[in-house]
């Protein structure tokens, strides 16, 4: 129970009746009291997004520094310091694969050929022998990452994408302290063993997602890096479609509205690529917007189906689960070569399920906080709103 001791100055006590306590209603006659969101609040939220920017740099750097690079096999009989990634010579050396030069093979020599005498002619190659890269590699452009620094390609492109995970498993590691420390678990796993499991994978669904979508974006037609400024960029009416959907539809109904989205953007990806690209692209971005929106909402549900004396611990427990997700994200670039849109439709299989999902959650709009775990449970039946009267701060 919340215990507010001192009593405040001006927000309304309830009367106690019964074994009805005078606590219950206290927290949402405080929210009542404190007002709108206004210019205090405002500073603060501007200060505050300060050291969350830079807490940013480091969270996603990665995705450029440990970003593959174009390649392909260095043609020791071409090739020469200051040739390039395309080349005439590549047509009767190389092969091609979906649209791009092979970049982990080339044709071999001719058996009569000897390798140091070898000239850079067709005749010298047999097209229908292939063989791995063995005298390095050609990039397509000047980028220094781990991958060109350190000459991880081909079979090392596993390396690259643990960068990634790694990086999650540090965030797994340190966002529970936080809540275990605030409060105290009790008996919340016998009470809502079945709603924590649901929360865990949407919060798995929404992270995995989330990181997913920025991680591939890299694979979109046209600069990397114009392409991830607009998946940052499409965060914004994200966030501002889901403060407007969540208070007139309800958290529940917007939340699966905004993953069944998001599933039918990236569903829609695929099939029109080849003929309409441009509009493929800006579907990608819709999906990502709709996905933070999503996200938004997700963290005021979570805190709104939870009690009082457990919502920080199960807050945080939601959130620790779904680093899984953002430590398997980095894993989905390695699906590609095996069918370039695997992961736009391994992230649908996830939203759709957590589309459904979701529909199984309480309903908690307009609806009075949970203070205890029997009201955590009831949720489903109507808890009004405390009568308080509002006065300016």
């Amino acid at each position: 129970m919340l215990k507010l001791q001192p009593k405040l100055d001006g927000v309304p006590q309830v009367a106690e009746s019964g074994a009805t306590s005078t606590e219950d209603s206290q927290l949402d006659a405080i929210i009542v009291q404190i007002g709108q969101f206004g210019r205090f609040q405002i500073t603060n939220y501007l200060l505050l997004c300060l050291p969350i920017i830079c807490n940013a740099f480091y969270s996603i750097s990665y995705i450029f520094t440990a970003s593959n690079v174009a390649h392909r096999c260095n043609i020791t009989q071409c090739d020469s310091s200051d040739s390039s990634y395309s080349a005439p010579f590549l047509n009767f050396t190389t092969p091609q694969s979906r649209g791009a030069w092979d970049q982990c093979q080339h044709y071999a020599l001719s058996s009569e050929i000897e390798t140091a005498s070898a000239a850079c002619n067709e005749s010298n190659f047999n097209q229908s022998e292939l063989i791995i890269c063995e005298a390095g590699f050609k990039l397509v452009e000047d980028e220094r990452t781990i991958a060109s620094e350190f000459g991880i390609f081909c079979g090392d492109q596993w390396k690259l994408s643990m960068v990634g995970t790694v990086n999650n498993i540090g965030q797994f590691v340190g966002i529970p302290l936080g809540g275990y420390l605030a409060d105290r678990l009790r008996q919340i796993v016998h009470a809502l063993g079945w709603r924590i499991a649901q929360c865990c994978f949407v919060w798995f669904t929404h992270t995995f997602i989330a990181l997913g979508l920025s991680l591939n974006s890299s694979e979109l037609k046209g600069s990397k890096f114009e392409n991830f400024s607009m998946m940052g960029f499409m965060q914004l009416p994200g966030s501002l479609l889901a403060t407007v959907i969540m208070h007139r539809i309800g958290r529940r109904w917007a939340l699966t509205s905004c993953m069944t989205s998001c599933t039918l953007f990236l569903l829609a990806v695929p099939a029109l690529q080849e003929a309409y690209p441009v509009t493929s692209s800006v579907l990608y971005f819709m999906a990502k917007m709709t996905s933070t929106g999503s996200f938004v909402i997700l963290y005021f549900f979570t805190s709104e189906i939870f009690p009082t004396n457990c919502r920080n611990s199960l807050l945080s427990f939601c959130s620790m689960v779904g680093r899984f997700g953002s430590m398997l994200a980095p894993q989905t670039p390695l699906l590609i070569p095996y069918y370039t849109y695997a992961p736009h439709f391994l992230f649908a299989l996830f939203g759709f399920v957590c589309a459904c999902l979701t529909l199984y959650f309480p309903e908690t709009t307009n609806k009075a906080l949970p203070t205890t775990l029997e009201e955590a449970r009831s949720l489903d039946r109507s808890m009004p709103k405390p009568l308080a009267t509002k006065s300016a701060v």
